[in-house]
């Protein structure tokens, strides 16, 4: 297939089985891989990890006198316990950092959701998780975390661009690729050019009902009624100004072939985290065994040679 118009990419069963063939051992120095991959056994690892690389990029860029502007999810929060604990510890100034949060709920009315009588806002978790768990002598300034805003939906990536665009984008990945609320598009009515995708802007999302079911059995117990039907994201062309970006993968058997799709896809709709995997030039993806790993890559594959 000619790869130039990549917005008619569609992954083939043939590709997406090869990739799932893949023992797990040969996946960190794999020839073919699009981006890098941390692989380790336990869950806690990954979170020390990514919480040690946001305490010594905050550390580095405040020795050399420059902000440090970073992207951040409120679905993962286990990494920023051992950050915070780090800051607190060796005194790390955050009055330089920059927050800019990577998507919120919504309710059905595109309103956001109210932090007091909601199972999930955004701003309420990070307020728990993050920020309250840095000592007040340290804190981010408040004028330092950006929301988008249903409001002024240009205002945070205005702010971005003046800024000169993003240090590092965290984030995790659904099992259709979805980063943020960036979802796969699906309508048999009109299309979006990876082009276009590529300078999509912040922006409110109609949730997949998949990304909701996934939720409610992670989250809620299968209770989908618990979870918003609406979201406002950021869009593709403010992340992928980041220099880095690192996607905590740990899920299970639910994430092992997005895994697979994200180190060996080409950049497709498809599956939005090819997008980042192919275009920012640090991209690293961090993985339990278990959601490295692929039932496939052990044999398990002969209901789908019946293909």
């Amino acid at each position: 297939m000619e790869r130039s118009n990549m917005q008619e990419y569609v992954i083939g069963k043939k590709e997406l089985l090869k990739w799932c063939r893949i023992p797990v051992e040969r996946l960190a120095d794999h020839p073919e891989r699009k981006c890098d991959i941390l692989i380790r056994e336990k869950k806690e690892e990954l979170y020390r990890f990514i919480g040690d690389r946001m305490a010594d990029e905050l550390a580095e860029h405040n020795q050399n006198g420059e902000l440090t502007k970073w992207i951040l999810p409120s679905g993962h929060l286990d990494q920023y316990r051992y950050f915070a604990k780090r800051v607190n510890e060796e005194r790390i100034d955050c009055s330089r950092l920059h927050i800019f949060h990577m998507d919120d709920w919504l309710d059905w009315q595109f309103r956001p959701m109210d932090a007091r009588k909601s199972f999930v806002s955004a701003r309420g978790i990070m307020e728990s998780g993050f920020y309250a768990l840095i000592e007040d002598e340290f804190s981010i300034p408040e004028e330092n975390r950006h929301w988008p805003d249903m409001k002024n939906l240009d205002a945070i990536d205005d702010l971005i661009r003046e800024m000169g665009g993003i240090d590092t984008v965290q984030g995790g990945v659904g099992c259709r690729g979805m980063v943020a609320f960036d979802e796969p598009l699906r309508s048999r009515y009109y299309k979006v050019t990876l082009e276009e995708y590529e300078h999509s802007k912040t922006r409110p999302a109609v949730i997949n009902e998949d990304t909701i079911v996934a939720y409610a059995q992670r989250e809620f117990g299968g209770c989908y009624e618990a979870i918003p039907p609406m979201g406002i994201t950021i869009g593709m062309e403010s992340i992928l100004t980041a220099k880095k970006g690192i996607f905590l993968v740990t899920t299970g058997e639910w994430k092992q072939t997005v895994v697979r799709v994200a180190l060996f896809g080409e950049a497709t709709t498809e599956f939005p985290v090819t997008v980042l995997a192919n275009r920012i030039p640090e991209f690293l993806l961090c993985c339990d065994t278990e959601t490295a790993d692929h039932v496939i890559s052990r044999g398990s594959d002969a209901g789908y040679l019946a293909y």
